[in-house]
């Protein structure tokens, strides 16, 4: 009975959480994530997903903090990509 109800209380959470996504809208779009250096691809919807979390959590309303997000999702995707690249090469033996 208490897993009954836990499942019914967070399906209650869930069903809340999407009601209010669903007629959710970013004022950004992916070009102007592309705009600021993305290359085409999955990063794009990566930090357009990130941005909408932001957005539902009270976090980016408007548009300038939603490319200040944005921007910041970015740069953090680079800088992990580049840590990458970088642990690829000393593995390799290229440093």
């Amino acid at each position: 009975l208490m897993t009954l109800a836990a499942f019914k209380g967070i399906r209650k959470e869930l069903s809340h959480y999407l009601s209010r996504l669903w007629h959710m809208h970013l004022v950004i779009t992916g070009d102007d994530i592309i705009q600021m250096g993305a290359d085409r691809g999955p990063i794009v919807g990566l930090i357009l997903r990130r941005v909408m979390e932001a957005k539902a959590d009270g976090k980016a309303e408007t548009r300038e903090e939603q490319l200040k997000l944005a921007e910041k999702f970015l740069v953090e995707s680079d800088l992990i990509s580049m840590e990458k690249l970088v642990l690829n090469d000393i593995n390799s033996g290229r440093y």
